[in-house]
């Protein structure tokens, strides 16, 4: 006879499961727009390759400030989903504004606005979906698989408006993806949720949440300051591809259509990779794939730099499994084990601050004048700081070896 607990268990896992996947799929339909095809919709406003590559670097500068503080502040006052539900509406309002917008300023202000609602959702839907891990059971991989497999939505519907209407419905878009996770947001918001962090009895208070010595404990934890480093030299080998990837392959002579599969092709292989994550973490260290996904950089990106056929490009993007899906996987794995339960929302904050912010801004700030000056050539940079990555990794391995984990 089965127990009524267990089957309860089990239908509420499924159900924050399912809403947490909601979440990521319609956060990641907008990366998948904003990524590929934002740099082509500024470039039909007016804006030559040094302004893309502002407009896209100095907002990410503004998470260095907002997002350590906005996810400090759901920890602290114990309401991570209620401040996903507000963040979300001010990504709705920025993008609406975004489509009224013209000239350099006016759209880098705006994306500064945006991206300040923007850049603390994501961490705190991570810090939300290892609790769910922790308290259930959860595969996070098949959650995040989600999220994978609406950017290959947006890439494929993404590339097919370009071809067809060119740039102009990229930020509608994102305006209607913005308008979905408020309601993902929303629904998660008033649902029931194995968060213990959260106050359920009664208004919040500042002193039930953490304290700022908490902050400077994690930052002075030698382990977690290699993490910040290793996951931000990672992530920022991207940068070349995120903000000229579509401009260059189309200077190249690729259709529209091509871009968008080999786009999508790399996201299947991240599916891929998070759709075994459960079997792969059992085996895998969390560190060691942080070192594997950067070595596969020092392998891609000079390949990508060589303009082979589109067949050949096909086969390369596979590596953005192990590129991007390795290094994102072994990075959230092991901030909840280092920061543990109380501290999820600002570790997953501070990640978001150095991997996507403060390294993320440097590289894309160089993308442009490295285009502008070698155009595909810029890719040999990345591999350069994916090597230095690969180093940084070797040396949290050996920290780890006497670093205490939270779990």
């Amino acid at each position: 006879m089965i127990d009524g607990t267990y089957v309860q268990d089990q239908v509420e896992a499924r159900a924050v499961a399912f809403r947490l996947a909601a979440i990521y799929g319609a956060i990641f339909f907008i990366v998948g727009i904003q990524t590929a095809y934002l740099p082509t919709w500024l470039l039909g406003r007016g804006l030559d390759a040094t302004g893309i590559a502002m407009v896209l670097s100095l907002p990410m500068l503004v998470r260095v400030a907002t997002t350590p503080l906005i996810t400090f502040a759901a920890d602290r006052f114990r309401r991570p989903r209620q401040t996903v539900v507000i963040l979300a509406w001010g990504v709705l309002a920025s993008a609406c504004v975004l489509l009224q917008v013209r000239g350099f300023w006016p759209i880098l202000l705006t994306m500064i606005v945006f991206a300040t609602f923007w850049t603390a959702i994501m961490p705190l839907t991570e810090a939300l979906a290892m609790r769910g891990v922790r308290a259930y059971g959860l595969d996070y991989g098949r959650m995040r698989l989600w999220g994978s497999l609406t950017f290959i939505a947006a890439g494929l519907l993404g590339g097919w408006t370009l071809g067809r209407y060119g740039a102009w419905p990229i930020v509608p878009l994102m305006i209607a993806a913005s308008a979905a996770l408020v309601l993902a947001a929303t629904v998660t918001a008033i649902s029931a949720f194995p968060d213990q962090q959260e106050s359920t009895n009664g208004p919040a208070t500042a002193s039930t949440g953490i304290e700022w010595q908490d902050v400077g404990m994690l930052l002075r934890t030698r382990a977690f300051f290699l993490l910040l480093l290793v996951s931000g030299l990672g992530q920022a080998t991207h940068a070349v591809y995120y903000a000229f990837g579509t401009i260059h392959w189309q200077a190249i002579g690729l259709p529209a259509t091509s871009i968008g599969v080999l786009w999508s092709i790399g996201v299947i292989a991240e599916i891929g990779l998070f759709a075994v994550s459960g079997w792969v973490s059992a085996r895998v260290s969390s560190a060691w794939l942080l070192v594997i996904g950067a070595a596969a950089g020092v392998l891609r990106w000079p390949l990508v730099a060589l303009d082979p056929p589109f067949a050949m490009l096909c086969l390369i993007q596979v590596l953005h499994g192990l590129t991007f899906g390795a290094v994102h996987l072994g990075a959230i794995h092991l901030i909840s084990q280092l920061a543990g339960e109380d501290r999820a929302s600002t570790a997953q904050g501070l990640h978001a601050t150095f991997a996507a912010g403060i390294f993320m801004a440097a590289a894309f700030a160089a993308s442009g004048p490295l285009y502008r000056a070698f155009g595909g050539g810029a890719y040999l940079a990345m591999a350069l700081v994916a090597g230095a990555a690969v180093l940084l990794g070797l040396a949290l391995i050996r920290e780890l070896k006497t670093t205490p984990l939270a779990v």
